[in-house]
């Protein structure tokens, strides 16, 4: 096994601690501050191929604590730095540390170092994949090394009890002192000769470098499984920052001249072996290695690697543990000219959080002739609209109308027409304390919440975004009344618009819609007046439906804690527990993904494995309503400016290199959904609406690998979400289905998101009799399994016409359909099925593929299928230019993606509603686009190209499963 690691500081030392014991800062962090530092760091845990430490390089997002001091994270005790550490929240003087470090292995040795010297008591315990083993106790801890038996072990836990506030602990280390070398480095010799060397070694093709620092990437955010022929000058960069080079010559020409004169001038060695190149000093001593280390780099580490023991059985039953979520979604914004409908359409997301706020689109048109003088005035005006809301003297309805309708249509009826529950950022969060603005603020929210609930049955709302800084500075009194002011309005707009227009919309206000402390002053002011009017008066309904807030975390078991803290605080300030909301989530905030500040995107696999896990283990909590993972358009599209695709947005923009034309559009499109956006697609499907949530049980000894199971009434088939965040290892699985109701012969499909995986189809089985399912499930993977409860009929089609086209003409070889895009050479296919007359169960789409590359290295080329409208017309305008699908929209939308590799391979994509949908408007034939486009600027696929098999069993065709 091998792998690589992209973290940047280095460890030093083997098995010694020698940095000199310091305290962490006690400066006070404002909340907001708190959330933009909680996840933004870099990776700090070390890559040093000689070092033996078992929890280097171990997955930091899951290091578990019962609590921290704000800046002083769980991961900081492992990050390879004495400096830094995890330190017990103020409140608390006992508490425990949890890490682990994938499937179960061999340890004998725990290195440990204690911060600030408070430690009275200590247990250390180790987790043997059952159960937890106590191995030492004490008092005093200081530094210290724990030596017993050769334990079999996946996890360690740290009980501590402190004499003051902030104690905790600095670094902890975990070692096999019988083996010399980690396996995921390579051979003992291979160690050995790398570190007589001082080599950089390089695959050609491969984005991968072996050092003596470890299996590593060249650059770090680089997208992972695409081809790229421009590797070379990022191994440039990479051999002038390892050997301190200041050249700056400029290179032009052919690779290997680009190397040789580089070595030349800098007197580092050169030397070629097949396909490796090997730079830097003391070469020779690696020549008994060169077979070891050219296996190494020519193969993806995240491949999947045969293994015959199963890691760990998983078994759902029939027995309820709770609900999915109600919405579990994405923050959208749908604009006039953009293509982010369609993306929406293919993401089968069924709710989004938008943000047509009240402020911005009415308070201008709020207009009373006489300022607001008292209560009484207020509540005279109040009264007024509410009795005519339409016709009244304090809400200019034309000028707004005429104004914002059009484009509040285009987003709105596009969330309609696709079924999609809407949760709408409508009210403010701070206006100056007056009557008059008070009552500014009321109309306003009523007047739009009004507006939405009638033409779109917009009917959930929430209160400012983010006030936690306005409410800092504001009295108890203020906040309650500003709460509840609002609450009032959008709750009086829903019941009018209900008598209004006969409809029975359920209104629902989420607040306090909090950034950073979740469970402080302005949520308990909130929850001691869930039945509080802002003028003092008992309401017999609730103001708040659901308690809001938002979070930036790559850390599941903290999301997990805070919610049960949320949880505690509502019962003891209002003896009941709203269900939560978080309408904002992701790995970190805003500022920390834009180049060069971080080494994270998300297409980075700890971050999309985090929210993969976040999105189970917050279920399994339970007490949490909806997520909506911040968001599906970039920040150009919504905000009209050129801040960048690279930030937590889920999706990238279309750079200008991805048409021919190369013309700036007016607004950008989205032109590629991230791995973290697949993730949210097919958590999504299976775990939304209010589902059963199924007990399931695991054997895995890794103890952070979780699955989860749902159970879809409607649609009679079970859901599995199975995540495996371990970068070292793929993992054997068995899946038990014998416990649920399921028939033998009954399809089941997988769909998988990983570091060569785009949110695809990558097997499709049907049950034995022994309902068990064998799966090896790749490292960094989510993987969603449908299970259907019956046999059903299935019926296989071939595809009635397909071409390639290149450049705009018809290639004359029916052999095979090409898709490539690259320099004076694009191709595209096009496949066309005739339909069945009834809706079908699954339509699955699948092809026999493989990727033609002039590098030899082991990785993936990405194509997308498209769903286009059988009218020739659109056929023929596409044809003439092959570079990009231009003007995507609700009938040309993308269904899925395939990834193709150098053998031939079955690719899969999920076909089924567009199929459904093409029967459903009476239509005889289906058409389809296979295009490969760009994602990204600066992404080359030249000299890459795919081939699907035609003219035989191997041919497209269409798999289709009726009742």
């Amino acid at each position: 096994m091998h792998n690589f690691l992209i973290f940047l500081s280095l460890l030093s030392f083997l098995c010694q601690f020698s940095l000199a014991k310091q305290d962490l800062g006690t400066k006070e962090i404002n909340p907001l501050e708190l959330v933009e530092q909680d996840q933004s760091h870099e990776a700090l845990s070390s890559s040093d191929i000689f070092n033996r430490n078992i929890l280097m390089g171990s997955l930091l997002e899951y290091t578990h604590c019962s609590s921290y001091k704000p800046g002083a994270f769980a991961w900081y005790a492992h990050d390879g730095n004495e400096k830094t550490g995890w330190l017990l929240d103020h409140q608390n003087n006992t508490g425990y540390l949890e890490v682990s470090w994938g499937l179960a292995s061999v340890v004998d040795e725990i290195y440990l170092l204690e911060k600030s010297n408070k430690i009275i008591s200590y247990k250390v315990n180790l987790y043997d994949g059952e159960k937890w083993l106590e191995i030492a106790a004490g008092n005093k801890l200081g530094r210290k090394k724990i030596s017993f038996n050769p334990t079999k072990a996946s996890a360690l836990r740290i009980e501590i009890t402190t004499s003051a506030k902030n104690g905790g602990i600095a670094e902890v280390e975990v070692y096999n002192s019988k083996v010399k070398t980690l396996a995921k480095y390579g051979s003992e010799a291979l160690i050995a000769a790398m570190k007589k060397s001082n080599v950089q070694v390089f695959y050609k093709g491969s984005p991968y470098v072996f050092s003596s620092y470890g299996l590593k990437l060249i650059d770090p955010r680089k997208r992972d499984a695409l081809y790229a022929d421009s590797w070379s000058g990022n191994v440039l960069k990479s051999l002038q920052a390892h050997f301190k080079l200041d050249s700056q010559m400029t290179f032009k020409g052919a690779f290997k001249q680009k190397i040789k004169t580089l070595c030349e001038s800098n007197n580092l060695d050169y030397l070629e072996h097949n396909s490796l190149v090997l730079i830097g000093k003391n070469t020779e001593v690696l020549n008994s290695v060169l077979g070891e280390l050219e296996q190494t780099l020519s193969q993806n580490p995240y491949m999947i690697k045969n293994k015959s023991q199963i890691d760990g059985v998983i078994k759902p039953s029939l027995e309820k543990v709770g609900k999915t979520y109600e919405w579990a979604g994405l923050r959208s914004s749908h604009i006039l000219g953009t293509n982010s409908d369609a993306w929406l359409k293919y993401s089968q997301i069924k709710s989004v959080r938008t943000w047509a706020g009240a402020p911005r689109y009415m308070n201008s048109y709020i207009r009373p002739v006489n300022k607001i003088k008292d209560s009484g005035e207020f509540e005279i005006a109040k009264t007024k609209i509410r009795s005519k809301p339409e016709e009244n003297k304090y809400v200019s309805w034309s000028p707004f109308m005429n104004k914002y309708h059009k484009d509040l249509k285009e987003e709105f009826s596009v969330y309609e027409k696709l079924g999609i529950k809407v949760i709408n950022e409508t009210g403010p969060k701070d206006w100056p304390d007056t009557i008059h603005d008070d009552f500014i603020q009321w109309a306003s929210t009523y007047a739009f919440t009004y507006y939405l609930a009638k033409n779109f049955n917009v009917a959930v709302h929430q209160y400012g975004n983010e006030p936690d800084w306005y409410f800092n500075k504001s009295t108890e009194q203020q906040v309650a009344r500003r709460l509840t002011l609002i609450a009032d309005a959008v709750h009086c707009a829903i019941d009018d618009v209900n008598r209004d227009y006969g409809k029975n919309l359920e209104s629902i206000f989420t607040a306090p819609v909090l950034a950073g402390v979740s469970n402080g002053r302005s949520a308990r002011i909130m929850m001691r007046n869930l039945y509080t009017r802002y003028d003092g008066t008992k309401s017999e309904r609730k103001l708040f439906q659901l308690f809001n807030r938002h979070r930036y975390s790559g850390r599941p078991h903290q999301n997990d804690l805070e919610v049960a803290q949320v949880k505690e605080m509502m019962k003891d300030e209002a003896g009941e527990i709203l269900p939560q909301i978080f309408t904002e989530l992701n790995y970190s905030t805003g500022r920390h993904w834009a180049r060069p500040k971080t080494t994270f995107t998300n297409d980075s696999p700890r971050v999309y494995t985090s929210i993969a896990n976040i999105w189970g283990e917050m279920m399994e909590e339970q007490g949490v309503y909806g997520i909506f993972v911040f968001k599906l358009n970039d920040k150009d599209v919504f905000f009209r400016d050129d801040i960048g695709p690279f930030s937590n947005t889920i999706t990238y923009s279309i750079p200008a290199e991805h048409d021919l034309d190369g013309k700036l559009k007016e607004h950008n499109q989205i032109a590629y959904g991230t791995k973290n956006f697949e993730v949210c697609r097919l958590f999504s499907k299976g775990f939304h609406g209010s589902r059963p949530l199924l007990k399931t049980t695991n054997t895995c000894s890794d103890y952070q690998y979780k699955a989860w199971t749902s159970y879809d009434e409607k649609n009679q088939r079970y859901y599995i979400w199975s995540v495996q965040n371990n970068k070292n290892e793929t993992y054997n699985l068995e899946f038990d289905l014998s416990e649920i109701d399921v028939t033998e012969g009954a399809l089941v499909t997988v769909e998988t998101v990983s570091p060569i995986r785009h949110g695809e189809m990558t097997q499709l089985l049907h049950l034995g009799k022994d309902k068990k399912i064998s799966l090896q499930q790749g490292s960094y993977s989510s993987v969603l399994l449908t299970i259907h409860q019956e046999k059903m009929k299935e019926e296989k089609i071939f595809a009635q016409h397909a071409k390639t086209i290149l450049n705009g003409r018809e290639v004359s070889d029916k052999s095979q359909l090409e898709v490539s895009r690259q320099k004076g050479q694009n191709n595209i296919s096009i496949l066309e099925f005739s339909l069945p007359k009834v809706e079908i169960k699954r339509a699955v789409l699948q092809f026999n593929a493989k990727a033609e590359s002039s590098f030899d290295y082991d990785d993936g080329f990405i194509f997308r299928l498209y769903k286009i409208d059988p009218d020739k017309k659109i056929e023929d305008v596409l044809c003439k230019d092959v570079s990009a699908l231009k003007n995507i929209d609700l009938k040309n939308y993308p269904i899925g993606h395939l990834t193709c590799f150098k053998d031939l391979r079955k690719l899969s994509v999920d076909a089924t509603e567009a199929i459904n949908e093409s029967i459903r408007l009476k239509q005889e034939k289906i058409k389809f686009v296979l295009i490969r486009e760009l994602y990204w600027p600066d992404e080359s696929t030249d000299h890459i190209k795919s081939f699907v098999e035609l003219g035989n069993e191997l041919a497209p065709q269409m798999r289709l499963v009726f009742e």
